[in-house]
């Protein structure tokens, strides 16, 4: 792309112009430079809403199309005019010239009484699916309803059976590979005297269970668990002697919040 240069925040028309083909866009606007700053991140982005520009710019490169002024205005009434001027004069609506798709600038102009009532209009006003998109969205709902065991027209299912089990290796949690990569991450970890201790207590049937914790180096060993190594709240919780509700309220930052983890 063409070297860096400060634009104008005034009205303007500008064009954008391939140096391998010669291919050029034009285009208007009140404020030229907000207005090339969009296109150049749009391109970058593969966002532009000219889909003959983004592919040009896409197919021979950032560096082969340069960003200029060829005319500003005191008026900005005047605007369209000379957008239509400059457009007719190089034929960018030509595929062999341009880039442009819309031969007349006067299109994005609206009065005041149409964009009244634009903005009276009530959104997608009137708006009703064929009988085949109804009848599309029936068989889905009945086949989604099916695969969770509900009956037709029933709120819930009646196997018995929670969502997760139904739902079988849809569950990240219990798929093979993600357990096997937990367990990989868990296996050879040493566990302090004091941990130990706890785990003990737990499994002699401790009934008693923190509700907080005694100090910001096991606050920061908690969410280092949970979010390092990828611990589940029930298996912090067994460890440390506290409810899983502890547990998820200390790595969700309710408890503690206001002080910054060391890790």
């Amino acid at each position: 792309m063409s070297s860096l240069r400060i634009f104008k925040s005034s009205p303007a028309i500008y064009k954008i112009t391939n140096r391998v083909n010669g291919k050029i866009y034009i285009g208007s606007a009140s404020d030229v430079s907000r207005r090339i700053i969009y296109h150049k991140n749009t391109l970058r982005n593969k966002k532009h809403t000219n889909r003959h520009l983004q592919a040009a710019f896409l197919k021979y490169g950032e560096q082969n199309f340069t960003f200029e002024v060829i005319e500003y205005l005191d008026d900005k009434l005047k605007l369209r005019d000379r957008e239509q001027y400059w457009m007719d004069l190089l034929k960018v609506c030509d595929e062999k010239f341009g880039y442009n798709i819309v031969p007349n600038s006067q299109h994005k102009m609206l009065s005041e009484e149409t964009k009244r009532l634009l903005r009276l209009r009530p959104v997608r006003s009137g708006w009703k699916h064929t009988p085949e998109t109804k009848q599309r969205i029936s068989i889905l709902a009945i086949e989604r309803n099916r695969l969770l065991g509900k009956e037709p027209g029933k709120k819930f299912n009646k196997t018995g059976l929670k969502r997760s089990e139904l739902c079988g290796d849809l569950n990240v949690s219990r798929r093979p590979e993600v357990r096997q990569k937990i367990s990989e991450a868990l296996r050879g970890r040493k566990l302090s005297e004091e941990t130990k201790m706890k785990i003990s207590l737990k499994n002699k049937g401790s009934k008693h269970q923190k509700l907080w914790v005694t100090s910001v180096e096991e606050r920061d060993q908690i969410r280092h668990d949970h979010e390092r190594i990828g611990m589940t709240f029930c298996e912090i919780a067994g460890i440390y002697g506290m409810s899983r509700v502890t547990v998820r309220n200390i790595v969700k930052r309710k408890y503690y919040g206001d002080i910054p983890s060391s890790y």
